[in-house]
């Protein structure tokens, strides 16, 4: 059986972009729903969009900036990290209880479309 994470990866491209916050206008690929699908997690698209929303209003980086996401879950609790692709941390947050498969799952978040790496 193949994990998340590994199944994650047999993403290129994508056939569609898809809504999942109605308060956002960023949309995400077949690939992250797929991941807030089988992962029952929803909730890490959610909370990305919340830390992008916060760097904004902290003046902390530009609403056009691409911004690079790692949620990193042992299947019980989880941290997830943004940076600028470069190392460079900009914010972080811990998640206390979630049941999302153990793995590292990244994501990129560029021209309002929130995807994962191999979609780029």
């Amino acid at each position: 059986n193949m994990t998340l994470a590994e199944r994650l990866d047999g993403f290129y491209g994508t056939e569609g972009y898809h809504r999942f916050n109605l308060f956002t206008p960023i949309v995400a690929t077949d690939g992250v729903i797929y991941f807030a699908k089988e992962g029952n997690a929803f909730w890490a698209l959610d909370q990305m969009i919340t830390m992008r929303m916060q760097l904004i209003e902290k003046g902390k980086i530009q609403s056009s900036e691409w911004l690079f996401f790692t949620i990193t879950s042992n299947g019980k609790k989880a941290d997830i990290v943004v940076d600028d692709g470069n190392g460079n941390i900009y914010a972080k947050k811990h998640i206390a209880h979630t049941d999302l498969e153990k793995g590292e799952y990244k994501f990129y978040l560029m021209d309002n479309v929130l995807l994962l790496p191999s979609e780029y």
